[in-house]
């Protein structure tokens, strides 16, 4: 498929706290991202580290920017932005939403957080940094293994 054609894919609307927001699925650069420290949190060394040392692409999803003003805010997905970045990747997946303000994008990024639950270290991956495979389990359900990117 043409590389082209999947940059930038159809529109889709989400629905944020009563309001109707549309995003596109593009291939982002990642030195392009930011993050706003008005609603973000600090970013985690241990959880970027973490995410570093067992990297597996097949486990990344797309990260939630909103464009701004011109630039890319990070909603959600920092802490791989950063691993990617450290790992040397140039490019990602992204969801990105357009015209939203900084208050929309904090509602935004609070919802994504409150329905997680946390990830443990122990129940996060096991990985072998001997070879070009990484074994994975999420909640004690069965390993799978998946390659490095």
């Amino acid at each position: 498929m043409n590389r082209g054609k999947i940059d930038m894919m159809k529109s889709t609307i989400e629905i944020i706290d009563g309001h109707n927001f549309s995003y596109q699925r593009r291939y982002v650069n990642l030195d392009e991202i930011e993050k706003d420290s008005r609603y973000q949190r600090a970013t985690s060394r241990d959880w970027v580290k973490l995410l570093f040392n067992n990297w597996c692409k097949d486990l990344v999803e797309d990260i939630v920017v909103s464009k701004r003003n011109g630039k890319l805010y990070c909603l959600d997905g920092f802490h791989s932005v950063e691993a990617m970045r450290q790992r040397g990747i140039k490019k990602c997946w992204a969801r990105v939403f357009e015209e939203m303000s900084p208050q929309d994008e904090a509602l935004r990024f609070a919802a994504l957080n409150k329905q997680r639950k946390s990830i443990k270290h122990r129940g996060f991956s096991r990985c072998s940094s001997t070879s070009n495979q990484c074994i994975y389990s999420i909640f004690n359900s069965k390993p799978k293994i998946c390659k490095y990117l």
